[in-house]
């Protein structure tokens, strides 16, 4: 997705009962994947601002990228859509992200038995060894 990020706007300490906590604010850039995971999800910005304490009018500011959001407030909104908060963060900004079909593959593997997960491991071995070398394992 070109156009796709999260960007650090600013960093700043502060001192908070005793202790510093580090504000880290990130400024949502047109395009964010909010938007696209809100959509995925099947939610109106109604719903998923109601569910995260927000106006639908401060969620569409955060969606077009007009309003700051912190760390707090993106956590609260990757849980109203059952993603992490790196989940938010565009190809550019987390290239490790996985694709739906990877994630799918994962949750699969999580979701086997020991000797099932000792398969895959054992067919995903010979899968890359013949794709890195031409051969079979």
């Amino acid at each position: 997705m070109s156009g796709c990020y999260i960007r650090s706007s600013a960093i700043s300490t502060r001192a908070v009962t005793g202790y510093v906590a580090l504000l880290y604010v990130l400024n949502m850039e047109p395009g964010n994947r909010i938007r696209e995971l809100r959509i995925r999800a099947g939610l109106s910005q109604a719903v998923l601002a109601a569910r995260v304490n927000l106006s639908q009018g401060q969620l569409s500011n955060i969606e077009n990228g007009g309003r700051n959001v912190s760390l707090e407030w993106m956590r609260a909104i990757a849980k109203a859509l059952g993603v992490s908060v790196a989940d938010l963060l565009c190809d550019e900004d987390n290239p490790g992200r996985l694709a739906p079909d990877e994630e799918a593959l994962v949750e699969s593997f999580r979701d086997a038995d020991s000797a099932a997960k000792d398969f895959l491991l054992t067919t995903a071995t010979a899968v890359t060894i013949r794709a890195k070398t031409g051969r079979a394992a």
